[in-house]
């Protein structure tokens, strides 16, 4: 572990002469210093616009560019590297996500998610349910803290156009089985996942 720290240098930080316990990764995770040396590299050598120019710069960004699209896909096991879209982060996908499925969405129709979310993955639904007019249910946790998976797919009926929750929840931990939930499911409801969890812990 302590092989791993000297990769973070604002570990090396102390704050009123004490040494730094980061526990906030869930959230915002520090860097380590091979990606702080990668993006100055980047900036200080081959920052240009990327599929815009047919300068030598440009190409360079570009290639990096399409070259780290290939290492997400091979990261998360992906099948092509035309299934890796960057965004700002996960709240920005979610936003894209739910405002790409309002015109495949009708009044009636029912979006699930969990009293697991992260407050990002309420917003977009909540916002889009109010606007069209669907029904926005939330599952709920036991009184234990458990979600149980049975209860969303029973509550995923014909109606459910949208299930969007989390894979590994960064409260509780619980790591529900998103394979069976898919399969338990109408094939036609969108599911949507939110990785960010569990993508640096689980091989798939």
């Amino acid at each position: 572990m302590n092989n791993i720290k000297l990769d973070f240098p604002i570990l090396d930080k102390k704050i009123r002469d004490k040494a730094i316990t980061y526990l906030d990764s869930a959230a915002s995770t520090q860097k380590p210093k091979q990606v702080i040396n990668s993006i100055s590299e980047f900036l200080e050598n081959s920052y240009e616009n990327v599929h815009r120019g047919m300068n030598s710069l440009s190409i360079d960004a570009t290639d990096l560019y399409e070259k780290s699209r290939d290492v997400a896909k091979n990261f998360i096991n992906s099948n092509s590297t035309n299934e890796i879209i960057f965004t700002r982060g996960a709240t920005d996908s979610i936003n894209i996500i739910a405002n790409s499925l309002a015109e495949h969405l009708k009044e009636g129709d029912k979006i699930v998610v969990t009293e697991l979310e992260h407050h990002s993955n309420y917003l977009p639904w909540m916002n889009l349910c109010k606007k069209l007019g669907l029904e926005l249910k939330i599952i709920p946790i036991s009184k234990d803290g458990i979600l149980s998976e049975d209860d969303i797919i029973n509550n995923c009926d014909d109606s459910t156009k949208v299930l969007s929750l989390t894979h590994m929840s960064n409260v509780t931990g619980q790591i529900l089985d998103i394979k069976k939930i898919k399969k338990s499911i109408n094939k036609d409801t969108y599911v949507a996942v939110d990785g960010c969890q569990s993508i640096a812990h689980l091989k798939n």
